[in-house]
């Protein structure tokens, strides 16, 4: 009784303090829905921050890997065996700038934009779309381009283990032996379409020669790009088997004919000076070779090589 007179004598009393709970549980819930709804933002402006510097580094890992691709084609069409030896000494140089630590690798990085301060100046040709990478690219001499190349690798490689964003590509020892392998497979290839451009020029020199071939010569023809030699043939079907010298890529090829029955068969192969090797060519099917040095055939008297 005594409570329940207190509360009807002291009722506004009672009132006021039930106001002012309410209103104090309500101000802790919005607060507390404020912090979450604050905390839950701040989580979102962070993981939307790091989404653009992902982005970033993917952006411009791409455009690194991109401009090294266009300048390492056009260094392996020019001088594919000079290419895999420079990725070689590359490759090594790398191996001491990844022992460097943090500081010394920032230094490094540091070193090529120096040389290169905004991204559009690693786009050394700055071409429209449509011209073409042999002539954009003709302007630049060999060790121009391959500087380029050497800093796109290297900027790319020192990203990769400074920005955490970057997702790049460094410079691995596997990738010597593929570039080595795929050289080779080039540099088989031009051997490839000169023996064919060879075996042409043989054929008119033996069209048009009315003397018999010296044996007794090193090489029986020569013209401005080739030098031939008659070879003993290797089997019952074989016809015909020419030594080759290439002199602008200093190589040397078989041409080999095999008539087994009314069909002449005709295969390529790479050898060695002496001509005892014979290795069957691996080559690229899908490369385009510029036309190789015009044909010079020379005169008649020409064709015996010079005593």
């Amino acid at each position: 009784m005594d409570f329940i007179n207190f509360l009807v004598t002291n009722i506004w009393f009672v009132l006021i303090v039930i106001t002012i709970t309410s209103i104090a549980i309500f101000a802790i819930y919005r607060m507390s829905d404020f912090h979450r709804k604050w905390s839950i933002a701040l989580l979102e402006k962070k993981s939307i921050e790091n989404a653009i510097e992902q982005a970033r580094g993917d952006d411009n890992a791409l455009v690194i890997s991109i401009l090294s691709r266009e300048v390492a084609n056009e260094l392996i069409l020019r001088d594919e065996v000079e290419f895999s030896k420079k990725f070689r000494q590359l490759y090594l140089n790398w191996q001491d700038l990844s022992k460097l630590n943090e500081e010394g690798k920032r230094i490094s990085l540091s070193g090529i934009t120096s040389k290169y301060p905004f991204f559009n100046d690693f786009d050394l040709i700055a071409a429209k779309s449509h011209i073409l990478y042999a002539d954009a690219y003709s302007y630049f001499e060999y060790s121009e381009l391959w500087e380029l190349y050497e800093n796109l690798r290297l900027y790319d490689a020192l990203s990769s283990e400074l920005d955490e964003h970057w997702v790049g590509s460094t410079i691995y020892k596997d990738e010597s032996k593929d570039i080595k392998s795929y050289c080779k497979k080039v540099s088989d290839t031009i051997l490839l379409h000169h023996l064919h451009k060879a075996k042409n020029e043989l054929d008119i020199i033996k069209f048009y020669s009315s003397e018999d071939e010296n044996s007794s010569e090193e090489w029986q023809y020569e013209t401005k790009n080739y030098k031939f030699k008659e070879l003993p043939w290797q089997n019952p079907f074989e016809c015909k088997r020419i030594g080759i010298y290439i002199k602008s890529i200093n190589r040397y090829g078989l041409l080999s004919s095999s008539c087994p029955e009314d069909v002449i068969y005709t295969d390529f192969y790479a050898s060695d000076k002496k001509f005892k090797e014979e290795v069957r060519i691996d080559y690229i099917p899908s490369l385009r070779i510029s036309p190789v040095e015009e044909s010079d055939i020379g005169d008649i008297e020409s064709w015996k090589y010079p005593e």
